[in-house]
């Protein structure tokens, strides 16, 4: 049932912050940029392994030279 719900936040978390720009804990592998790094981000979150850190790296804003990418090639 935990496996579903995760399942399911992921793809919701895949449509909304699926386009944030990477900063701090959001790296290569925990970011909501596909379903499997949603999907491990997630389950990190709900191990309680640096949810903190996590939330954090998106709340912060983007520094103003910092512009978003909209088509990144990464």
């Amino acid at each position: 049932l935990l496996m579903l719900i995760v399942y399911m936040y992921s793809i919701l978390g895949m449509i909304l912050f699926g386009t944030q720009k990477r900063n701090g804990l959001m790296n290569a592998y925990m970011n909501f940029e596909n379903f499997w790094n949603a999907f491990i981000t997630l389950f990190t979150v709900v191990t309680g392994d640096s949810w903190n850190a996590t939330q954090t790296s998106f709340v912060l804003s983007p520094q103003p030279n910092n512009d978003c990418i909209w088509n990144p090639t990464y």
